[in-house]
């Protein structure tokens, strides 16, 4: 299984009932009175058709839900564009939609051709003007990166990504190479998240040359029924990855890590955390962000209602958090924060330096559903 454990439904009417209960901004009912409206904190959102769509809130409550008529994944935050993200749907997804995040609306929506369908993730270049998504053959499995113009979504070049069901993707500090998580395994569309290779399944890191599609380098971890999934990446290119085991593949019952660091021209190095906590984390990591200044990389486990977090260079484990169904994590504009989010509605704002918690609990928020991933933005641009 690859997804991530669903809350329970809810209607329309309910849903809209507890958005009505809500602090809405700027009115507020906030959590820590210094970071008041500092930042927005971006998550896809839904449990239903009627709730899907991109939540929009912040430190005081939520500001807006723009549904979108499809489950979400992904965000990604538009450069030099500080109003604009786009978020992707999930895999196997048909559709991404670029919002207004101040007048909280869709301006445009991406549709795939038919033979191709999002992973839930996709990046920019670093001054905005290209968008890139990660994508499969429906018929192959084969990974794709499609590059397209941002402002008029018309394709512009299509890349391998060197393995089957890529994942999260990030642009390297080089602003050439995109790093793919290719999580190996092979899906349809008809079949959902039923896994058709695990005998086979190759799950690899790859480094690609944005101009010339060209494999740069390619990492593979020790099991290789680990299907690294999702990434984040430092300003000197180290790359931390978190992963899911197929464990009904596996030949062993070895608790295996989940996450580990990579730096280029150098092995793979696990982050641990021992076996007892590792095992609690049911081999599943949901989500990962590395805070850039402390250098500390949190990693989510829905599963085991637990966030580890770990420091890049040193390989230890400086803290834990337990939160149930805790999923998506983001890092405050200032680096200062991890903000991370759960089920039953609940928000916790982390020191990033020492862990600490930060103010008050925020939730919980009647009727919100995070979904798996979290991005943080500073407050609305005054441009």
């Amino acid at each position: 299984m690859t997804e991530r454990r669903r809350p329970a439904r809810v209607s329309k009417r309910s849903f809209l009932a507890g958005l009505g209960s809500l602090c809405l901004l700027p009115s507020g009912c906030g959590s820590d009175a210094d970071s008041e409206d500092s930042e927005r904190w971006l998550s896809a959102h839904g449990a239903d058709d009627a709730s899907y769509g991109l939540l929009i809130a912040g430190p005081l409550g939520v500001v807006s839900l723009v549904q979108s008529g499809f489950r979400g994944h992904d965000v990604s935050a538009r450069p030099g564009h500080p109003d604009r993200a786009m978020m992707f749907g999930r895999k196997p997804g048909r559709f991404a939609i670029d919002v207004d995040l101040v007048e909280g609306r869709i301006v445009r929506r991406l549709e795939l051709a038919p033979d191709r369908a999002l992973q839930g993730h996709g990046c920019f270049t670093a001054d905005g003007s290209i968008l890139i998504t990660s994508e499969t053959d429906v018929s192959t499995g084969a990974g794709k990166l499609v590059v397209r113009d941002a402002e008029r979504f018309e394709v512009l070049s299509e890349l391998d990504t060197y393995g089957i069901g890529p994942h999260e993707i990030a642009l390297m500090p080089d602003e050439r190479t995109i790093v793919v998580a290719n999580g190996g395994i092979f899906t349809l569309p008809e079949s959902g998240d039923e896994p058709l290779n695990l005998d086979s399944m190759r799950s690899s890191l790859a480094y690609v040359d944005l101009a010339s599609g060209a494999l740069v380098d390619e990492v593979l971890f020790s099991e290789p029924k680990a299907s690294i999934r999702h990434l984040d990446v430092c300003d000197d290119g180290t790359v931390v990855c978190a992963m899911q085991v197929q464990r009904e593949a596996m030949e062993s019952d070895a608790v295996v890590p989940l996450a580990f660091v990579h730096r280029r021209g150098e092995a793979p190095r696990a982050l641990d955390a021992g076996l007892e906590v590792v095992a609690a984390m049911q081999d599943y990591a949901g989500s990962v962000a590395v805070d850039r200044q402390s250098r500390v990389a949190g990693v989510t486990s829905p599963r085991g209602n637990l966030a580890l977090f770990w420091h890049v260079d040193t390989g230890a484990l400086v803290g834990q958090l337990e939160l149930f169904d805790v999923c998506g994590i983001g890092v405050s504009p200032d680096q200062a924060r991890f903000v991370l989010t759960g089920g039953n509605e609940q928000v916790r704002l982390l020191e990033a330096d020492t862990l600490e918690p930060l103010g008050q609990r925020l939730g919980p928020l009647p009727g919100v559903r995070w979904d798996n991933h979290l991005i943080v933005l500073p407050a609305r641009s005054q441009s």
